[in-house]
């Protein structure tokens, strides 16, 4: 039936395309699974997401301060902007009103501007400042520009059946305010981060399954998360008198920056309550030369097995020297070159770094045997510190008074 009224004009945008929505959306979806994944292995305490050391690029960013706004990862509110992101996409169907369709691409738009600056500055805080990668935060800020990409590249036209109106509202979608908005928002976020505190170390517990104090003397056992490793404090590089009331033992690898200020708080809490307290030092080199549960080792851990090797052998030359060596090698500010090591221990015993003792299969048995204590603890990252009383400590603790406020009380040293 023939229309009688006058032809009526449909204000629409000109869309950009099934094949551009599907794309985007793809792209939007993608870019949410993985901030959901990061946001995850960050609530649960854990920064070393699949396929990463527990020191590696994307441990050492995911742990930093740079991951949190005011102690939110920053995975969570991205999960928010992706979500209303791909709201604002559906929202400009042709179907829609023009009113809605111009509320849906200002979102758009505004979001585009948001994620490309936000995804600009994270890049320059892993290049620049961190000087570490994370290959799944990489992945997100690509997702993140490709998106910005593709809304920049869809932005529409006035359709050509349309009254001059809609070609208005299409002007009106790149007014400034829009890109103001979204400035001020990413500033906003970076100046939280500037100037917030860095966050106190995290760190969580483990139980102590399996784990045992029996004999006394030189029938003196420990064992920590498993029965089938057994240690003799006796025989073992230690911090304090293997007759002390407390013997733990530390997880560590020397080039660790975590493990280096928990070894420093340990040997001041193991002073303080000399009589008390013990430490075993187990070295967990992250290094896959002597590591076989590394696939591959990360820069700063190309030394770690030579140093540990170094470490036993000169312990087992000259107990008495071994606590010197230690306190060097934790007492820089940075780790010490592979040089440097070698010429301490030289000092220490001429000509020690070039005997043949490295070579001693008991060493790197010995170092085996640690790997697959910290294997049986559980933990998803070293330090960790191991006790048959308390619960394991993983991570490092802010300082010392927070290490005294977990050791003291719990393991009620000096009546505490």
């Amino acid at each position: 039936m023939a229309s009688n009224g006058p032809t009526q004009h449909r204000k629409s945008f000109r869309s950009p395309g099934a094949l551009w929505t599907a794309c985007l959306l793809g792209v939007l979806i993608a870019a949410g699974c993985v901030s959901t994944y990061l946001l995850q292995i960050a609530l649960l305490g854990n920064h070393t997401p699949a396929g990463c050391g527990p020191d590696s690029g994307c441990a050492k960013v995911l742990a930093g301060r740079w991951s949190v706004v005011r102690g939110v990862p920053v995975s969570a509110p991205a999960i928010g902007v992706y979500l209303s992101m791909v709201c604002g996409t559906l929202l400009t169907r042709q179907q829609l009103p023009l009113a809605v369709q111009q509320f849906g691409w200002s979102a758009l738009i505004m979001l585009a501007v948001l994620i490309t600056l936000t995804s600009g500055w994270f890049l320059i805080l892993q290049h620049f400042v961190l000087q570490e990668v994370c290959t799944y935060c990489m992945a997100a800020h690509g997702l993140n520009l490709a998106a910005a990409g593709l809304i920049f590249l869809g932005l529409p036209g006035p359709a050509k059946d349309s009254d001059p109106e809609t070609g208005h509202v299409v002007l009106l979608l790149g007014k400034p305010s829009l890109w103001a908005v979204a400035a001020v928002v990413s500033g906003l976020l970076i100046l939280s981060q500037v100037f917030s505190s860095p966050p106190r170390a995290r760190i969580s517990r483990i139980p102590p399954v399996d784990s045992r104090d029996y004999g006394s003397g030189q029938d003196r056992r420990l064992s920590w998360f498993t029965p089938a490793i057994q240690i003799a404090p006796q025989d073992e590089p230690l911090l304090g008198s293997p007759r002390a009331t407390h013997v733990l033992g530390f997880l560590f690898d020397y080039y660790c920056p975590h493990c280096r200020e928990a070894h420093h708080q340990l040997a001041a809490a193991q002073r303080k309550h000399a009589d008390q307290l013990a430490i075993v030092l187990l070295p967990v080199p992250l290094d896959s030369k002597c590591n076989p549960t590394l696939n591959v080792t990360q820069s700063p851990f190309q030394n770690s097995c030579e140093t540990a090797l170094l470490a036993l052998a000169l312990w087992r030359a000259d107990p008495l020297l071994f606590p010197v060596f230690d306190t060097w090698l934790i007492g820089q500010d940075t780790p010490p070159s592979i040089e440097e090591v070698r010429a301490k221990a030289d000092e220490l015993i001429p000509d020690f770094s070039s005997r043949p003792h490295l070579l001693d299969p008991s060493l790197n048995d010995r170092v085996l045997r640690n790997i697959r204590l910290y294997e049986a603890s559980g933990a998803p990252k070293i330090p960790v510190i191991c006790g048959t009383e308390i619960d394991g400590i993983v991570g490092g603790p802010a300082n010392l008074d927070e290490l005294l406020e977990i050791l003291e009380p719990e393991l009620k040293l000096n009546g505490t």
